[in-house]
């Protein structure tokens, strides 16, 4: 039940935790009222207006979440992407990954201690996905087991460890050509400085996907290509994403600033979009690796 009293006193405070206005039966987050029974928002998502005297992000420059880049914040209505075991929006403009309680022990060198990322079971799926590219395999592993992908297998869940990782890696550099230095940072090599490019979202990229957004870039008086933020330093919610050097990228695809937005830039693809280009692609931008989210987390 969404609503339940226990006692004589009558705590207002009930679903995630938010006041409850008794008048119009809606939960009040702060910046609108929600609907938990209709999984909707009363009122459109304020990052979604331009408003610069009172929001210092908007969707249309890309900023919050990929903005109108990412198709999640084109409806200004829908709660958490529809997703509200992976995602929470704590204010009613904000959603973002949560953070869970406990103990993670991973036989990779390291223990998870304290506050471990919600995400990590989506890291170790990560690696897997990218060992079954490589095997040829049309297999597609997700942390959650969510419909349409393989669940993590308990057993290997707990036990890739750092030295899978690392052939992993070098297994990609040789099959796609990918210099050694792209090796060295996609492991969390110390070697990786400089500024990042940040490609919303964790999953991997589609021929099809990548096609159809670099044509609508196109249509739309820009280069050829699909859209990233340029990052100094990738952190907080960048975390969550996909990003690379920026000069890695450079190495094998020409980038340029596009928009009004100065973080917003174009990786260009070329014409047409092959499956050889999305393995690269896929090769070049990857989830941050665990040992920077880790320390991220500790400071």
């Amino acid at each position: 039940m969404l609503e339940q009293r226990t006692g004589v006193y009558d705590n207002p405070y009930k679903f995630n935790a938010k006041e409850l206005d008794r008048e119009t039966g809606l939960y009040y987050y702060g910046a609108r009222y929600y609907n938990p029974r209709a999984s909707i928002w009363y009122g459109v998502d304020p990052l979604a207006t331009y408003n610069p005297a009172r929001e210092t992000q908007f969707y249309g420059d890309g900023e919050h979440n990929g903005g109108v880049f990412y198709w999640g914040n084109l409806n200004p209505y829908i709660y958490t992407y529809q997703n509200p075991i992976k995602y929470i929006d704590p204010d009613g403009k904000q959603t973002t990954g949560y953070q869970q309680n406990g103990f993670d022990e991973l036989e990779m060198g390291f223990a998870i201690q304290s506050y471990t990322w919600s995400f990590i079971g989506d890291a170790r799926a990560g690696v897997l996905n990218l060992a079954s590219r490589i095997a040829g395999k049309d297999q597609r592993y997700q942390g959650d087991g969510f419909f349409g992908y393989y669940e993590i297998p308990k057993a290997q869940s707990k036990t890739i460890a750092g030295d899978l990782l690392d052939v992993t890696i070098g297994l990609a550099a040789s099959k796609f050509g990918v210099k050694g230095g792209l090796a060295q940072e996609t492991a969390g090599s110390s070697a990786s400085t400089g500024k990042s490019l940040v490609r919303f979202g964790q999953e991997a990229e589609t021929t099809e996907s990548l096609a159809k957004q670099a044509k609508a870039a196109e249509e739309a008086g820009f280069p050829h290509g699909i859209s990233t933020m340029l990052k100094d330093k990738i952190k907080g919610s960048d975390l969550q994403h996909k990003s690379a050097p920026k000069s890695t990228v450079e190495s094998f695809f020409k980038v340029v600033q596009t928009g009004k937005n100065p973080k917003h830039h174009t990786v260009v693809l070329p014409k047409p979009v092959t499956s050889k280009v999305t393995e690269q692609i896929n090769e070049i931008f990857k989830p941050v690796p665990l040992e920077q989210i880790f320390k991220q987390n500790k400071k």
